[in-house]
């Protein structure tokens, strides 16, 4: 690898490889120019995928269940509204 602090010599740095151990659920992301970006775990990910899933349908079944109970609110008042002016009439 070239050393750009001695461009008029020419000094070269000598190649170090990276202390990574290899193991089935791992993946090495690389970027553009083929450096490490990441180092990522499959069983890991998956876990938090499949976790996030679980979250987002209780976050939608909750909601879900406020807009039934506000629906069931404003049906509660206006039945109470009718039975009031029907009785005035």
């Amino acid at each position: 690898m070239y050393n750009e602090k001695f461009r008029d010599g020419g000094g070269l740095t000598p190649y170090v490889a990276p202390n990574i151990k290899v193991e089935p659920d791992k993946e090495i992301v690389y970027d553009e120019i083929g450096n490490i970006r990441a180092i990522i775990d499959r069983k890991e990910l998956e876990s938090k995928r499949k976790q996030d899933n679980k979250d987002e349908f209780f976050r939608v079944l909750k909601k879900a269940a406020i807009i039934v109970g506000l629906f069931a609110l404003a049906t509660v008042a206006v039945y109470f509204v009718l039975s009031v002016v029907a009785s005035i009439f």
